[in-house]
């Protein structure tokens, strides 16, 4: 292994640490989707710059290899190596807003009822545009006491690979699938840099 490929490895973990902190503290989709994307980015050229500096000696070219077959197999790392491509040179999106939601009846004024409502954020009440008894247009803000609420929320979305074949999100969140791809990252680079040659 290229002592070059791990210290460009371990530059890009660098990166790919400080984006998953910050993907922890994002408050809206939009930031979070800004640091999704340093993410994915960093996290695919490591497996770029490992594949390149395997090429110094057959024992790092058959690691490398057992590495690609290992990460095939598990259904989160693979996602995440095939979103990044899908993402930086076609056309789709790994991420998506999911709306929040309330489950239940939300009286907003007397005679007027919304059964399931829709907003686009963390909110503890809901304000609507509804029309009274005499059909004038008014604006009325209900808490969401004693409701079922279902919070808005970035999910991973299906991808496709460059054979355009579509690869199902795994059953994680994207902090979840970050972690992991994150901690197998960590212990690549380690691994790799044993098989070190100046």
């Amino acid at each position: 292994m290229y002592e070059k490929a791990i210290i460009k490895s371990n530059d890009r973990l660098r990166v790919a640490n400080k984006a998953i902190k910050r993907l922890k503290e994002c408050e809206n989709h939009t930031d979070f989707c800004d640091e999704w994307f340093t993410f994915i980015v960093s996290t695919k050229s490591i497996w770029s710059d490992l594949q390149q500096g395997s090429k110094s000696n057959a024992q790092s070219r058959q690691w490398f290899g057992a590495k690609q077959s290992e990460r095939k197999k598990s259904p989160v790392l693979q996602y995440m190596f095939i979103a990044r491509n899908d993402d930086q040179h076609g056309l789709g999106n790994s991420l998506e807003l999911k709306s929040a939601t309330v489950n239940g009846q939300v009286w907003l004024k007397e005679g007027t009822i919304v059964n399931k409502v829709k907003v686009n954020g963390l909110f503890n009440s809901i304000t609507a545009a509804v029309k009274d008894k005499n059909g004038n247009r008014e604006v009325v803000t209900t808490p969401l006491l004693n409701k079922r609420f279902i919070p808005a929320k970035t999910i991973l979305m299906d991808v496709k690979d460059r054979a355009n074949k579509v690869v199902s999100a795994p059953d994680v969140t994207p902090l979840e699938a970050a972690d992991e791809t994150l901690r197998y990252l960590t212990s690549l680079v380690e691994g790799a840099s044993k098989l070190c040659k100046p």
